[in-house]
């Protein structure tokens, strides 16, 4: 297998070096899947690898610190987005392996650094990511090198959607309305009290 080993070593390895390792796997789905195992382990090494603490302050800093890696791999290696793209079998699971353990990552910093509040569905972080993926892929249809205005409002859309489980602000009611809001739409305590006058 050492061969094989050193042939994956760069996960950007071409299709044409391929073809000397095919004999270790059973199909080149295999191959396929290893190639991607490889991009999906250099790209959690990458995201761990960003500072943390301080530069984290916003919902939107940790959406960049998880979208920026993933992009500049995109960028470098064509045929890690070719991969992510395909819709086999094997790298869909791994492909939702990847997504499911970042969004729990995700969600624990969110959390920890009280940028979104406790007790969130780790499905909301899951579909954000999933909503992300796909405009990765748009924007990467539209350009090699990742369209930047597409890839822009994938950072909106993922920031908005984790934004709506922001901490209630100070003087916000648990319903989560401002005392503003809520006399305005009739439902404060003293609106909501029947008159006792004839």
């Amino acid at each position: 297998m050492s061969d094989l080993q050193d042939g994956l070593k760069d996960p950007s390895v071409g299709r044409q070096t391929l073809s000397s390792v095919y004999h270790h796997f059973g199909d080149r789905d295999q191959v396929d899947a290893e190639l991607l195992r490889r991009h999906l382990a250099a790209l959690r090494e990458r995201i761990a690898a960003r500072p943390n603490g301080h530069e984290l302050r916003t919902v939107r800093d940790t959406v960049d610190a998880v979208i920026d890696p993933l992009l500049a791999h995109g960028r470098r290696n064509p045929a890690f987005v070719q991969l992510w793209r395909e819709q086999t079998a094997p790298l869909v699971e791994l492909g939702r392996e990847f997504d499911e353990s970042l969004a729990e990552k995700t969600l624990r910093v969110l959390v920890d650094r009280a940028l979104i509040r406790p007790g969130p569905p780790l499905l909301a972080v899951q579909l954000a990511f999933e909503a992300g993926d796909r405009l990765f892929d748009v924007a990467f249809e539209r350009s090699r090198r990742g369209d930047a205005a597409t890839v822009d409002e994938a950072r909106r859309l993922v920031t908005a959607h984790l934004e709506t489980y922001a901490p209630p602000a100070p003087g916000d009611r648990p319903d989560g309305r401002t005392g503003r809001l809520a006399a305005t739409a009739g439902i404060d305590s003293a609106s909501a009290r029947p008159s006792k006058s004839n």
